[in-house]
């Protein structure tokens, strides 16, 4: 479960995106880096249920944001923006309850059949 430090500590982070800031903050950081590996952990033990090339990813790997080769084959789809499924998740009460966890699971079942889409036209 996202809990409601690892929250805040984005919300601040967004105000005060600063070295001198997020430095006076690395404890905080750790602490939500921490919390966020946890619940990738968690939602990937639950999609891999039903994405076999979910089931192996190590949760560390997809916290952060990694850049793609200037020349891997698919780069330009990469930056496309259109492929989006989202929902309007704005309670902080409920992104830090004990339901959230399987909603979110919930969502990406839904959204399988295009992931599945994606990965199979883009690989």
């Amino acid at each position: 479960m996202t809990e409601k430090s690892t929250l805040k500590f984005l919300k601040d982070l967004a105000a005060n995106d600063n070295r001198d800031w997020f430095q006076a903050n690395k404890k905080l950081f750790d602490a939500a880096q921490d919390n966020l590996t946890a619940f990738a952990g968690y939602l990937i033990g639950e999609i891999g249920k039903f994405d076999d090339a979910v089931a192996a990813i190590d949760p560390k790997s997809c916290v952060f944001r990694k850049g793609f080769d200037a020349d891997h084959r698919a780069v330009e789809y990469l930056k496309l923006k259109e492929f989006m499924v989202f929902a309007d998740l704005h309670d902080d009460r409920f992104l830090t309850s004990s339901e959230f966890p399987k909603y979110l699971v919930g969502l990406m079942k839904e959204m399988y059949p295009l992931v599945a889409f994606l990965r199979k036209t883009l690989v």
